[in-house]
């Protein structure tokens, strides 16, 4: 048995129930959850063949087949960790609900006999660390968590690039981020082919600029979101019609301050309406006004 234990710190606000969803609880299946996502999000097949590969990694049930994954995350120890009422609508300060307090760490433990599978789970672990976030609200920033610091964005970007080539086969690890042109972030082409029935990353952008603090870069999500408030960037009507966003913002810690990754998993039709709308929002994130 192989074991390896990862700690993780909590960058932003961490809104993570169990099922009474009143008190804070660190839960397992959400951070795989979280991870299957972004295993999905970097795997671009037909949908039979990919619930087969996911199986291997991640175990699950597919018709009359069941498989226990390889890998096992567990905590270590018991511990508590600091909660406090934030809100989930920083900009408006309404939606007040208990959270996991920024700054803390916990550690967890991945084991596993395969040890080509733990590696793997890892990466994808990093994958999800790095554009993703755990919990409410975690694509509008919230939930962020980090296990690897970096002396300056370049770091960033770099680890971003080793994990997409760790990651996804279709990745062309000699893709060069590239200014957006405002120049507000650099930008990386991942795979702009369309035509899967599930998302598949297509772009990601690293603010060139950072800020103070995490209560800063949310009230810049939530500001952004209030001024985007387009179905194309997601939507939960009164009838009970939902769609999960195509852009997914997580924050991440540069030394004292923070910035920016966000990610599209939705069309990448660059004169396309959708596009265009993801594009305002992720530039409504550098609004110099929004920074002061």
């Amino acid at each position: 048995m192989v074991k390896r234990k990862v700690s993780l710190e909590i960058i932003t606000p961490m809104f993570m129930y169990g099922a009474g969803r009143r008190k804070p609880e660190l839960r397992v299946p959400s951070i795989k959850g979280v991870m299957r996502y972004f295993y999905r999000a970097v795997t671009p097949m037909n949908v039979k063949d990919l619930r087969k590969e996911e199986m291997k990694l991640f175990g699950g049930i597919v018709g009359s087949n069941s498989l226990k994954s390889p890998v096992e995350v567990f905590f270590p120890e018991k511990f508590e960790l600091k909660t406090k009422k934030d809100y989930l609508l920083p900009h408006k300060n309404v939606a007040s609900f208990e959270s996991f307090k920024p700054g803390q760490k916990f550690d967890i433990v991945i084991s596993s006999f395969n040890n080509e599978r733990l590696n793997n789970f890892l990466h994808y672990l990093d994958l999800s660390l790095l554009l993703g976030g755990f919990g409410k609200r975690s694509r509008r920033g919230f939930g962020s968590l980090q296990r690897k610091y970096f002396n300056d964005v370049s770091k960033l970007k770099e680890e971003i690039k080793v994990t997409l080539k760790d990651t996804f086969k279709g990745f062309n690890e000699n893709t060069v981020w590239k200014s957006d042109g405002e120049g507000n972030f650099d930008v990386l082409d991942v795979f702009m082919n369309d035509g899967y029935s599930y998302p598949i990353i297509k772009q990601i952008f690293v603010s060139r600029f950072a800020v103070a603090n995490e209560r800063d870069a949310l009230e810049i999500i939530g500001n952004a979101t209030h001024l985007n408030d387009v179905d194309y960037l997601g939507y939960a009507k009164s009838n009970g019609r939902r769609f999960a966003s195509p852009v997914y913002v997580s924050v991440k810690k540069i030394k004292e301050e923070y910035v920016f990754v966000a990610t599209i998993l939705g069309s990448v039709t660059k004169n396309g309406e959708e596009y265009k709308a993801y594009i305002k929002f992720i530039e409504g994130l550098a609004r110099r006004e929004q920074n002061e």
